[in-house]
């Protein structure tokens, strides 16, 4: 048998450098996938967040404006005043209803972004980084009293949430919802 001696070569510097390179350029692109991927999630679970703490106060107003025997809006929509029927000693509703003389109110600030519940001299603070204007830039009204026909009123509450992530996007969300009120005075 004859053998063949023929020297082995390694590689040269120039498919190195190709190779490296390409290596490099792979990478690359798989840690900048991975970045845009993570940054999605972010911002999907601070939309997630947003949306389930704009739900949270809207079922907060729901409750506060079941029970409710009188209800004003804001000429500007930014504000609810609203009166609870007064009770007995026992926790029971006086028939006939009569309004208690305290007044809760329902108010947005614009400037602060917070809606803020206020009951018996205690605020809470509902929902913050409320904006102006929906996704498309308008401006809306955040409360609109429907009146229906004896009793009866709707209450259309709609709002805007923006909130800043920290890589400089944000999450936004719209709430839009309608409360049936009734036996109203």
């Amino acid at each position: 048998m004859s053998r063949n001696n023929r020297r082995v070569k390694g590689f040269s510097t120039l498919e190195l450098l190709i190779s490296s390179s390409l290596m490099a350029i792979v990478l690359w692109l798989l840690v900048s996938a991975q970045i845009t991927i993570l940054n999605d999630w972010q911002r999907g679970v601070m939309r997630d967040q947003v949306t389930r703490d704009s739900h949270k106060a809207v079922r907060e107003l729901r409750r506060a404006l079941l029970e409710t025997t009188g209800i004003s809006v804001a000429s500007d929509g930014t504000a609810v005043v609203f009166r609870y029927p007064q009770l007995d000693a026992n926790g029971r509703f006086i028939i006939p209803i009569v309004a208690e003389a305290n007044t809760r109110n329902l108010s947005l600030n614009w400037s602060s972004g917070q809606l803020t519940l206020t009951q018996n001299g205690n605020t809470t603070v509902l929902l913050r980084d409320i904006v102006n204007t929906d996704a498309s830039g308008n401006t809306y009204r955040p409360f609109t009293l429907i009146q229906r026909n004896g009793d009866a009123a709707t209450l259309h509450i709609r709002l805007a949430i923006r909130k800043s992530i920290a890589n400089g996007s944000y999450a936004r969300t719209w709430v839009e919802e309608s409360i049936l009120l009734r036996n109203l005075q």
